[in-house]
């Protein structure tokens, strides 16, 4: 009897010491829980910030003031894929009513459309050659010559409207090609002109210069510092290189 009761004895020692250290466990076990808890909120908090944050620099992105430039790529965008339905020597007069005009018609001191588009100050402006504008871009041939592709200079150094032809303005230029592996830096001046409605460059080599190519530039991007150029052989027209210049 005395051996039972001792033993009984141990044993509720021994179950208060396993719940003793349950408790324990238990408790450990929640601060564990709650810790955890904790650091998931600040992950979690500190992911909100970071995604708020980019959220916040796109909306400011989005909420910068829209630029005349920027409005007038995109329209000049607009026109490009949507074409003209203008015969090729004739130019839209946009806005809502369907129009077109000779291209002789457009910066000639006199309004024939409907809107007055022809005579815009952004229309004739002189800003895209006047005189110091310099042009670079590297050429890439296509066709005529079996060349590398290299960086070429195109500068306006005289440019001038006549007050009996304001259409087109009559310009004098020299281009620039720089030395690219085995070839030296070679530079001619050229004459041509720069007609308003078609937003059209064209150069062509003086007299005395043995280059045999034109050069026509598009400034069809809606602004005055980029266009796409192409060579074309003098008496067949041919295309021969095309280049992307931007003003330098």
């Amino acid at each position: 009897p005395q051996l039972t009761g001792t033993m009984w004895k141990v044993g509720v020692i021994l179950l208060l010491a396993v719940s003793a250290v349950v408790a324990f466990d238990a408790g450990r076990a929640s601060k564990r829980l709650f810790a955890f808890r904790i650091r998931s909120q600040n992950l979690h908090a500190d992911a909100l910030d970071h995604d708020i944050g980019e959220l916040e620099h796109e909306f400011d992105g989005l909420s910068k003031p829209i630029t005349r430039t920027t409005t007038n790529r995109l329209k000049a965008r607009m026109r490009k894929a949507e074409g003209s339905r203008c015969d090729d020597n004739e130019v839209s007069c946009g806005g809502t009513e369907p129009q077109c005009i000779s291209h002789l018609f457009v910066c000639d001191g006199h309004k024939d459309c409907i809107n007055g588009h022809d005579e815009d100050a952004d229309v004739c402006s002189m800003d895209v050659i006047k005189v110091g504008s310099t042009f670079q871009g590297s050429i890439h041939w296509t066709a005529c010559e079996t060349r590398p592709d290299h960086n070429v200079l195109i500068t306006i150094t005289e440019s001038h409207r006549t007050s009996d032809f304001g259409p087109r303005a009559i310009l004098h230029g020299t281009v620039t090609s720089l030395a690219h592996e085995g070839a030296q830096m070679s530079s001619y001046t050229a004459h041509g002109y720069f007609l308003f409605a078609q937003r059209k460059l064209v150069l062509i080599p003086d007299s005395e210069s043995p280059h045999p190519y034109s050069i026509l530039c598009f400034f069809h991007f809606g602004d005055h510092d980029h266009a796409d150029c192409q060579k074309q052989e003098l008496l067949s027209k041919k295309r021969c290189a095309r280049m992307r210049v931007t003003r330098a």
